[in-house]
């Protein structure tokens, strides 16, 4: 064996062998060449003498032994190329085209074993085998190959793919090369191997490694017939690989195509493609045009002005910002659309400018979901938050909601509640009359002030309403509570409040308040005056019967003075008891007076006048 194949990198007519679409004719040599040999060779008989011939060699020649054998050697090795030439034409798959590599080098070139192997690309740098033929080929699997330098990696199938060259053992029993494997090859009956890279952009990928039983073997000229084999089986692994690669491509391709097809079919909005600005025509449109717009995409196709004339006058000032949108930023409007029942489609327009390669216009590409349900959430959002501003303002009574930040735990003792309620809690919300019943002159002058600032926990009152409230689950209604205004006066509030409880936490407190203070007073005179009537009903009836005893009292006593002669000792007591009685009638009008709720004007009458002026 010449020394150069263990020095001298693999012959390499073209380093791109490997590429599928760049291939030159002699990367192709395996296949094109050899369908023409194989055309003009019957037999392995009939190409010998075809060789011997072409080289000047008798059949007769006595010392042709060793010539004869080298021929029959290049002649194996010629109907190996041949054979590999067939399977790279027919081979489906990569691992198909392996195995038959190996099966040819085996069964046409009568080798003894022949094995493909890639190099791992990691840490322990292994040769995993792919592929075997021939006797004891699971040989291979058994023994460990690496391509790293290191004793497992100094072999010839290592070496090939560390240094890229071939690498060739002329003698398994001998060659210190193969010294770790020695024992195992020659157990069956490897007596010579050769290591051929296999290369793609000139770099090695794997090695294909041939095992003769004969001692000597491969020679240059069969180095080269087995160098354009290994060319051959890495140009058809590269070609079916970008095939495959293709194929896969390809299918990817169809996949993500379909995917985004039953995406835009199945979204509940309009994918479209238009050209860009106001008065642009579609160029695409998805089917849900008909679901949400009732119109078919066809229709709309057709019309260059169908998005213009459906577009509602109000919102076609929008459209025309159109012309002004960027390339390549996203935009987001609404407008309204008619729809073919002759209703109104609230959309919002999701879309990018593009600039067209082919023809450089400006496109729009996006996106029209139905917003109208949306729109008429708001809506209704707007009128409810307006009836409740105008019930919150023109309410005559005060309307609050207080906030706790941190929230309320509700696990807590009621008394450490309140505490830390009051401690956490302000007016978030509330209008004027709420605002003025603490003497303040609007709402803003309350709202975000801490409860501390306004209310009087320690007042029996208020205390007993904040325990009502949370025993009773956070809830009450018609109860009082005595509060402070800003001037320092007491004020009576009568109050239904309901709370907020969100995971175990109190969050927050509504409530109407009504201002019962002046109430309280009319209430308290009332009493008194219902009182005061009471009595004067009693001193009534009393000042009545007491009237009657005076009377007898005072008539009889005017007698007796009458009937009285010198006695002046008599006299005094009767005038005593006279004027006693006078008081005693005095105290008896007051009362009735009284009882009447009449004004006393008290006044001496002299009877005597008055009878005087009678008569």
């Amino acid at each position: 064996m010449p020394e150069r194949y263990r020095q001298v990198p693999m012959k390499q007519e073209n380093p791109e062998v490997n590429q599928p679409t760049e291939a030159s004719p002699d990367e192709r040599s395996g296949m094109s060449r050899l369908s023409a040999t194989n055309s003009s060779r019957s037999s392995p008989t009939s190409s010998l003498n075809t060789i011997e011939s072409s080289l000047g060699i008798s059949p007769a020649s006595p010392d042709d032994s060793g010539i004869k054998k080298e021929l029959r050697r290049l002649n194996r090795a010629l109907h190996a190329l041949s054979g590999c030439s067939r399977a790279l034409a027919q081979a489906g798959s990569e691992q198909e085209l392996l195995q038959q590599i190996c099966d040819v080098i085996v069964e046409m070139g009568g080798y003894r074993m022949a094995g493909i192997a890639y190099a791992d690309q990691d840490e322990e740098k292994r040769v995993r085998p792919v592929a075997h033929a021939g006797h004891e080929s699971e040989y291979l699997e058994a023994i460990q190959l690496k391509w790293s330098d290191t004793p497992a990696g100094r072999g010839p199938a290592g070496t090939a793919i560390r240094e890229n060259r071939i690498c060739v053992v002329a003698d398994v029993a001998s060659d210190p090369m193969f010294a770790p494997w020695r024992e195992s090859a020659l157990k069956r009956g490897y007596a010579a191997v050769i290591a051929l890279p296999l290369r793609v952009a000139g770099s090695p990928f794997g090695v294909l490694a041939i095992y003769s039983q004969q001692v000597g073997s491969f020679e240059s000229a069969e180095v080269d017939l087995l160098t354009e084999i290994a060319n051959s089986l890495a140009y058809g692994i590269t070609a079916i690989r970008s095939q495959e690669e293709g194929r896969r491509a390809t299918s990817a391709l169809r996949e993500a195509e379909e995917k985004y097809r039953q995406l835009v079919e199945q979204v509940p909005a309009i994918s479209y493609v238009a050209e860009a600005g106001a008065l642009g025509c579609f160029r695409y449109l998805s089917p849900q045009v008909q679901t949400i717009l009732g119109y078919r995409a066809e229709d709309c196709l057709s019309d260059p002005r169908f998005w213009w004339e459906h577009l509602n006058p109000a919102d076609q000032g929008v459209a025309l910002l159109e012309d002004t949108w960027e390339e390549g930023r996203p935009f987001r409007v609404e407008y309204r659309m008619r729809r073919q029942d002759g209703s109104e489609a609230w959309l919002r327009d999701e879309a990018v400018i593009v600039i067209e390669p082919q023809t450089g216009r400006r496109l729009t590409r996006g996106m029209l979901i139905d917003i109208t349900e949306r729109k008429r959430a708001e809506e209704a959002l707007r009128e409810s938050e307006e009836r409740y501003r105008s019930f919150l303002e023109q309410s005559s009574e005060g309307i609050f909601r207080m906030e706790y930040d941190p929230p309320v735990p509700c696990d807590l003792p009621v008394n450490q509640q309140i505490a830390w309620g009051l401690k956490t809690g302000y007016m978030a919300e509330c209008n004027d009359v709420m605002a003025k019943m603490y003497g303040r002159a609007s709402a803003k002058d309350l709202m975000g002030k801490p409860l501390s600032d306004f209310l009087v926990l320690k007042d029996p009152l208020t205390q007993q309403l904040m325990e009502n409230f949370i025993n009773g689950g956070y809830r009450i209604a018609d109860q009082e509570s005595r509060e402070m205004d800003s001037s320092g006066q007491k004020r009576t509030f009568r109050n239904t409040m309901v709370g907020t409880i969100i995971d175990g936490n109190w969050v927050r407190t509504w409530g109407i308040s009504q201002d019962v203070t002046e109430r309280k007073h009319l209430e308290e005179q009332l009493r008194n005056a219902q009182q005061l009537e009471a009595i004067g009903r009693l001193a009534g009836g009393v000042a009545h019967d007491f009237n009657n005893i005076l009377s007898i009292i005072m008539g009889h006593g005017e007698l007796l003075l009458g009937s009285l002669g010198g006695d002046n000792r008599a006299r005094n007591g009767l005038e005593q008891i006279r004027r006693a009685a006078d008081r005693a009638a005095s105290l008896t009008q007051q009362l009735l007076a009284f009882s009447r709720k009449q004004v006393l004007l008290p006044k001496v009458l002299d009877l005597n006048e008055v009878v005087a002026d009678v008569l």
